[in-house]
């Protein structure tokens, strides 16, 4: 009931990977109009591959009767890259902010380091 309302921008969260755990967990999640989290769903899966993503998102659509939602919103794992494209043709694909901070650290570190002020502006 919560995604017929909320479900047009979704977050799917998988920084199970970042915890000291490493529990292969994934949550589906939006905001109702009060600005509280509502999950939509979640699921233990295998392992990090495009299979497991493909599978993660096929029966996650079919359990939101086939409802693609407007946007989706993950890490930059390559893996759900290829399972986004492949099962929600129609939806927007975006990358979270932290997921595109922690990479440019590593990409821009020289930037990083010859401008104190970059990650400020950059932010």
């Amino acid at each position: 009931m919560n995604y017929s309302y909320f479900g047009d921008a979704v977050i799917l969260d998988t920084t199970y990977k970042t915890n000291q755990y490493r529990v292969p967990f994934a949550a589906f999640t939006g905001f109702n109009h009060h600005g509280q989290p509502v999950l939509f769903g979640c699921a233990l899966i295998l392992n990090e591959s495009e299979s497991s993503y493909i599978w993660l998102f096929r029966t996650w659509l079919h359990a939101m009767s086939g409802r693609h939602p407007v946007s989706i919103t993950t890490d930059l794992d390559p893996g759900i890259q290829v399972a986004v494209a492949q099962v929600l043709p129609p939806t927007r694909h975006r990358f979270c902010k932290w997921s595109i901070f922690r990479e440019s650290r590593g990409k821009l570190a020289h930037i990083y380091q010859s401008h104190p002020t970059f990650e400020t502006e950059f932010k």
